[in-house]
């Protein structure tokens, strides 16, 4: 959900918001960054048990388009709803949802059953995007492209593609960014 590793030589080196770190035999250390505290830190030795036992979806990065039209099918919520749940998906939490449904052109609020193929191909392809590019630029927002929602998130400015004012709407408990002209909601 959140948070980082981050390999480092020396304690003196150590990050804020350290949460967990390891020392290696070597030396060096890992340390788990995390300043929300949302994320965390397990261990087991049967990644596939870990998985059943905590009812996970498949990766995000690892589903094909049939596995993602098959999880989202029958659902009866907001397509955002559904990218953030665990259980259908698993690895996509507030801030790439938004994302994804920028770029894909989706309103977060826009139910699954009203998607057509066309809105799910977009949704698809464009998790599998944004989610490569969040991970080769390691999250870092000043690596990430300018034209993207994330950011620009705190500040709540002209939409990055069309300059229209976005607006900041309540789904699940949390905040969802939104461009009024590039995400329209069908009706």
């Amino acid at each position: 959900m959140t948070g980082f590793l981050k390999y480092f030589q020396n304690k003196a080196e150590e990050p804020e918001h350290t949460r967990v770190w390891m020392q290696f035999s070597s030396g060096s250390f890992l340390s788990f960054v995390c300043p929300r505290m949302f994320g965390e830190v397990d261990y087991t030795r049967d990644v596939d048990q870990y998985i059943a036992e905590r009812d996970l979806g498949p990766d995000a990065l690892a589903v094909t388009r049939k596995q993602v039209k098959d999880r989202l099918a029958g659902k009866s919520t907001s397509v955002k709803s559904a990218l953030m749940n665990q259980q259908v998906l698993a690895g996509i939490g507030n801030v790439y949802s938004d994302e994804v449904l920028f770029q894909a052109r989706v309103h977060p609020q826009e139910r699954l059953e009203g998607l057509d193929a066309r809105n799910l191909e977009r949704i698809y392809v464009k998790m599998k995007s944004v989610l490569k590019q969040a991970i080769r630029h390691q999250a870092d927002l000043r690596l990430l492209p300018k034209s993207w929602l994330l950011t620009h998130r705190e500040e709540v400015p002209p939409c990055p593609q069309c300059g229209t004012k976005l607006r900041r709407i309540p789904i699940m408990q949390r905040s969802s960014y939104v461009c009024p002209r590039c995400q329209r909601k069908s009706k």
